[in-house]
């Protein structure tokens, strides 16, 4: 949907069968972004039905995960646009493709060694981890419209804030559903701001929360820091 908005916002133009491939390509590349981020994060559901790793196995995810995207590679280098620009694009989406991995990369090292986190760092890791996906819907549109170079950095700069407000508000949304975890496993933005703002006993007892020094049943203490009225606010 970015990418053709994208593209008739700047071209105004029917959605021509180049476009539609293009599209459909960056359709491939995001789910299969979300198939391997379930397996990672453990995540039981995706939209509202069990996850594809609960469904039919890790095994069966990853090689769907893998598949979609090389029909993704596979549809933009055949989209039929000039080699000069297929190039191009394919450049934008292996930069993007590494570039999420490695802020997934630095939320999985962080989970698995829990350390100080602070809002700085935690912002850095929205914007790799999540930015990505809408630069590369953004981009590719606007490239198959022959955006300038100027309208590209503005796109892509557009897309890093956007990456960090959807984090953001993901983050809100997960701490609001009862019996969600995922706000005690992950970086998240309430842990960041608990542990800049909190007292000195209370981040060390966070961190040993989250290191699993501490039992679960610290988890209403856990909960409460994080959901305090200063950190709510902020």
């Amino acid at each position: 949907m970015l990418t053709v908005a994208t593209f008739q916002a700047l071209d105004k133009k029917e959605c021509p069968d180049f476009l539609k491939k293009i599209a459909i390509a960056v359709e491939c590349f995001h789910k299969a972004s979300l198939i391997h981020d379930d397996i990672e994060d453990q995540e039981e559901h995706r939209y509202e039905e069990f996850a594809l790793y609960r469904r039919h196995g890790i095994p069966v995810a990853l090689n769907v995960g893998d598949y979609l995207i090389g029909l993704g590679y596979d549809l933009l280098s055949s989209c039929g646009l000039c080699s000069e620009k297929v190039l191009k694009m394919l450049q934008i989406a292996a930069k993007s493709h590494t570039t999420l991995c490695e802020g997934q990369g630095e939320e999985l090292a962080w989970r698995e060694k829990i350390s100080y986190l602070s809002l700085e760092k935690l912002l850095s890791i929205f914007q790799e981890k999540t930015a990505p996906a809408f630069s590369v819907a953004l981009l590719l549109g606007a490239l198959a419209a022959n955006a300038s170079e100027e309208i590209c950095q503005i796109l892509k700069k557009y897309s890093d804030f956007l990456g960090i407000a959807y984090q953001i508000q993901d983050d809100i949304e997960d701490s609001r559903q009862e019996g969600n975890l995922l706000s005690l496993s992950h970086p998240s933005l309430f842990v960041a701001l608990a542990l800049e703002n909190r007292g000195e006993e209370e981040r060390a007892f966070l961190l040993d929360f989250l290191s699993k020094k501490i039992s679960d049943k610290e988890e209403e203490r856990a909960r409460g820091i994080l959901q305090s009225k200063k950190i709510q606010e902020k």
